[in-house]
């Protein structure tokens, strides 16, 4: 696995965290806000029953109904309070997704560069093979004539001596088989 795809999947791996770490404080704030709207719930019947009872002075039940207002209203701060952070939440959430998703996109076009580099290495490696089998052949060729050329001087000039040659031939051979030791280096 090369560095860039580890780095990739290190990135997806936090990216996956951080999502499911989010998840779990939306399912708190939902819980929240579930508990804030029984509470909002309780409040309006409450609320109700001191209207119905009409009890004692009318200015206990005033003051009281005054304070059970006031809890509604704070209530109702808190749940929209909540209703905020909920918000927010669900656009990390979706602006998570959205890395996600770009990752996955980096990530699968990494591996397809990756896939396209091992066709090309095989390829070059496929014609390097067939290069290199064709100087094998050229040299066995070049050694064949090269020894019929020696047995036919050697039945005109028997009595000259043998006296090293390099024939340019020979130098050309030896610069391909330079080329193709240079190519198996690459």
């Amino acid at each position: 696995m090369t560095t860039e795809q580890q780095i990739s999947q290190q990135e997806y791996e936090q990216l996956k965290s951080e999502l499911h770490e989010t998840r779990e404080e939306l399912e708190r704030i939902q819980s929240q806000f579930d508990e804030v709207l029984g509470e909002l719930e309780q409040t309006h019947f409450q609320l109700h029953q001191i209207k119905q009872q009409e009890q004692s002075s009318e200015e206990s039940v005033q003051q009281e109904l005054e304070q059970k207002q006031s809890q509604l209203q704070q209530t109702e701060e808190v749940l929209e309070q909540s209703h905020s952070q909920l918000k927010e939440t669900m656009e990390v959430l979706e602006q998570c997704h959205a890395e996600l998703q770009e990752t996955r996109q980096a990530l699968a076009e990494k591996q397809q560069q990756l896939k396209q580099f091992q066709s090309k290495f095989e390829r070059v490696s496929q014609e390097l093979d067939k290069t290199q089998s064709e100087l094998d052949k050229i040299k066995q060729d070049y050694d064949k004539i090269k020894a019929e050329s020696k047995q036919k001087t050697d039945k005109l000039e028997p009595t000259q001596p043998n006296s090293p040659q390099q024939p340019e031939e020979q130098i050309s051979v030896s610069s391909l088989s330079l080329t193709v030791s240079e190519w198996e280096l690459f």
